[in-house]
């Protein structure tokens, strides 16, 4: 009686269960990109809505504690520091938002330093070096600099971003 005994896996069987586990191993990598990639949009959708959403709130606010000036011109004081003069005293601001925004638009934004959003009760959202939000109180448009890439176009405005 001559019964064979299997002692291991065979080569064929360890070849074929190593080509398994790569093609598993790309599929989870390139998942695991777009995932990632899901994620960084989420958070700076998110931080953009409640940007806007604080915005409309300082507005609302400023323009009822609007005040007139002697040649009675109406001011209002919004948070944050005047795009126009923001872009004088910072070179890599100045750099990104010709991208973004036209020399007539300039003046409706306001930039958003961590100070302004840590008084907007923000101070989950973090700026650092190249990294701005900026905010039109009046049309209440949130732009993002250094902005999202996808698919090789750069977006920076909310609108633009909500529509991905």
């Amino acid at each position: 009686m001559n019964i064979k005994q299997d002692k291991g896996i065979t080569l064929l069987v360890l070849a074929i269960t190593i080509v398994v586990m790569l093609i598993i191993a790309g599929i989870s990598l390139y998942e695991g990109k777009n995932i990632v990639k899901n994620a960084q949009l989420e958070n700076i959708k998110t931080n953009m809505l409640l940007i806007q959403a604080k915005g409309k709130i300082i507005a609302e606010e400023a323009n009822f504690n609007k005040t007139t000036t002697e040649s009675g011109e109406e001011q209002i004081q919004y948070l944050g520091i005047e795009l126009n003069v923001a872009v004088e005293n910072d070179s890599i601001l100045s750099n990104s938002i010709s991208n973004v925004l036209q020399s007539e638009e300039m003046d409706k934004y306001y930039v958003l330093e961590q100070q302004d959003l840590d008084t907007m009760g923000l101070n989950k959202i973090e700026t650092s070096d190249g990294v701005y939000y900026l905010i039109n109180y009046e049309t209440e448009e949130v732009i993002y600099i250094p902005g999202y890439t996808y698919e090789d176009n750069t977006y920076y405005k909310l609108s633009d971003i909500n529509a991905l």
